[in-house]
């Protein structure tokens, strides 16, 4: 079981998703996500990084949004700028614009935090929860309790936080 689920303040559901920012499903998955909470029921969202072998900006894409969120960034941002960049647009100038558009003020920590043993242990952390969660792709979801995997559209992501509110 995902630890996070148990987690978070009372009448918040919990949404742990474990993401790719270079996977088109990802991507489509995390829009979807952005329609189903608009208008509905508190949420928590904790993302877990899992950049793919296959997926060459998805490690440094990761590490961005790692170090973007221990300098303060507003993840809800950095989280779009991330995934509407596309393969192309996740280079290290690309990653470190868009952590100074979510509110990352100083380049030269973000800069340095992209190397930090800090960040390597996140990351291999996530891997780790990943792996418990019993991987299998990605992007996989938890709306409460119910494990979504692959792509999700709005409706089915919005009425799984519906449900996960009722309880």
């Amino acid at each position: 079981m995902v630890t996070e689920l148990a987690g978070g303040p009372p009448g918040t559901t919990t949404i742990v998703a474990f993401t790719d920012y270079e996977c088109p499903f990802c991507r489509s998955t995390h829009l979807e996500l952005t329609k189903a909470i608009l208008g509905g029921p508190p949420v928590r969202i904790v993302r877990h990084h899992v950049p793919l072998p296959s997926h060459p900006h998805a490690d440094l894409a990761a590490r961005a949004a790692i170090c973007a969120e221990t300098l303060g960034a507003r993840m809800d941002r950095m989280d779009d700028v991330l995934f509407s960049a596309g393969s192309a647009g996740l280079n290290a100038g690309a990653c470190e614009d868009a952590a100074a558009e979510a509110g990352v003020a100083d380049r030269d920590a973000f800069k340095a935090c992209l190397h930090a043993a800090t960040t390597d242990e996140r990351l291999r952390r996530d891997l780790a929860v990943y792996a418990e969660a019993g991987s299998g792709g990605v992007p996989l979801t938890y709306v409460g309790k119910r494990r979504f995997e692959g792509a999700q559209d709005a409706p089915t992501l919005r009425e799984a936080i519906q449900e996960a509110s009722r309880k």
